[in-house]
């Protein structure tokens, strides 16, 4: 009968600590996916009392880029717009996820079909959401560490 010669091994993985990191990393690429998300979204947005724009401020924090406002056919509603937009970047294992909402009537209604304005649809959010789906496909989730540890040789 042949004998088996080798080793029994086990690994040992510190779960808390990937996901702390791992939580890290996700809030980087986030932030990075929301940059990209308002670069491409936003220059699709006109400007007219700053309304639909201003609605997009908080997304510009969390990406830490600046969206200029600057009404040129109407008086400014930028106040109403910013109380009118929200975003949220959540990474906290095991949910990451970038929420942008707007509810200003008729960036709603122009971003997907032809409205008031000649340049409706603007698609802003499809072109955001491409960009912030081109950094995601960049992204490699790392892998946890392993250590090995022999047991015992046999």
């Amino acid at each position: 009968m042949p004998k088996f010669k080798g080793s029994f091994t086990t690994i040992r993985l510190d779960i808390p600590q990937y996901i702390a990191e791992l939580d890290e990393v996700m809030i980087t690429v986030l932030e990075e996916g929301a940059r990209g998300w308002v670069e491409a979204a936003v220059g699709r947005v006109p400007i007219w009392s700053g309304m639909a724009r201003a609605s997009l401020r908080e997304i510009s924090r969390i990406a830490n880029s600046e969206i200029v406002i600057s009404p040129l056919q109407a008086k400014s509603r930028i106040p109403q717009g910013e109380h009118l937009g929200d975003a949220s970047l959540i990474a906290r294992f095991p949910v990451y996820k970038l929420v942008i909402t707007t509810r200003v009537p008729h960036f709603v209604i122009q971003d997907n079909e032809s409205g008031i304005s000649r340049s409706a649809p603007w698609k802003a959010f499809d072109a955001g959401d491409a960009a912030l789906r081109e950094v995601l496909a960049r992204f490699d989730v790392p892998p946890p560490l392993i250590r090995a540890r022999t047991v015992r040789k046999v």
